[in-house]
């Protein structure tokens, strides 16, 4: 969230001259650094696809107001493809893309999405004091997101699925507690993410 994935490839890239400088890479630390770089790299692919659905989406769509909402997407995948959100709507987008990502990886469950109204709220507290979103519009992407999440599913045994009705992955958000200085951590994104919850009723 704060350095971006052209920020992570740079750190790789730091630690690995830093281990040429002391001497030779081992193979295992070549391989390592390498895979790190495939990776992130794959995943800037698989966001900028997404970048490219919606700029071809928003050119077959007679509906000006969605034609608009499809280039703000593209133009926030751009953006979260390389560099730092630099707003709300981009941070939650790549938060949603990291979760999504996680999800194809290991066909898991019960990968949570943390604290999400502590790593959000400094995106969602700047835009809102310089006007560029409401409250209304920030509880709309969430109740998003949710339904987003619910569509992830994974291949499951019979024995598991019987157990498992409606097919929960158990991606869990924690809100409120503590900061590390034990203070309370409730801020307003605790109450919208509460709220958006609440609105959708869904089974997960």
């Amino acid at each position: 969230m704060q350095i971006g994935l052209n920020g992570y490839l740079k750190e790789v890239q730091e630690h690995q001259d830093l281990l040429r400088r002391g001497g030779e890479l081992s193979q295992q630390q070549a391989y390592f650094y390498q895979s790190l770089e495939i990776g992130l790299n794959a995943f800037k692919i698989f966001i900028r696809r997404f970048e490219k659905l919606a700029l071809e989406m928003a050119k077959s769509t007679k509906e000006q107001a969605r034609r608009d909402e499809l280039i703000i997407i593209a133009r926030n995948c751009k953006q979260i493809s390389q560099h730092p959100p630099a707003g709300f709507h981009e941070a939650l987008q790549l938060v949603y893309f990291v979760q999504l990502v996680l999800q194809i990886e290991s066909n898991g469950h019960s990968v949570s999405l943390g604290r999400m109204d502590q790593y959000l709220n400094k995106f969602y507290r700047e835009d809102m004091l310089l006007g560029k979103i409401d409250a209304d519009f920030a509880l709309e992407l969430f109740e998003n997101t949710w339904i987003k999440l619910l569509s992830i599913n994974k291949i499951r045994s019979w024995s598991h699925t019987r157990y498992s009705a409606g097919g929960p992955l158990y991606q869990n958000v924690t809100i409120g507690g503590q900061t590390t200085e034990g203070k309370d951590a409730v801020n307003d994104l605790s109450f919208l993410i509460l709220q958006s919850v609440g609105n959708m009723k869904l089974t997960q």
